[in-house]
């Protein structure tokens, strides 16, 4: 992406808006989110800035925590290993 981050064939570029208090006016408003890690808000917001970009996750497990609140406002996200999720954390229901 940093390579290509100018060439519309391989990336959309899209405008997110800080909103003065650490997040983002695009960010989701769901209460199920306030702990949601702050550095990371700005893939959410652009995520749904952009309508149709998928978030793609390694091993952070504040997404997996997250995940059914970000699904909830539209956030679709790919997990590389759910598997791992699923051992570390093994309390949850699904």
């Amino acid at each position: 992406m940093q390579n290509n981050q100018y060439n519309d064939d391989h990336c959309t570029r899209v405008e997110i808006t800080p909103d003065g208090e650490g997040s983002f006016l695009e960010f989701p408003t769901d209460a199920a989110l306030s702990r949601f890690d702050p550095a990371d808000r700005t893939f959410v917001a652009t995520a749904i800035a952009h309508g149709k970009a998928e978030i793609v996750v390694g091993t952070d497990s504040d997404w997996w925590l997250h995940r059914d609140a970000l699904a909830a406002a539209g956030v679709p996200i790919r997990f590389l290993s759910e598997r791992y999720f699923r051992e570390k954390y093994p309390a949850d229901p699904r």
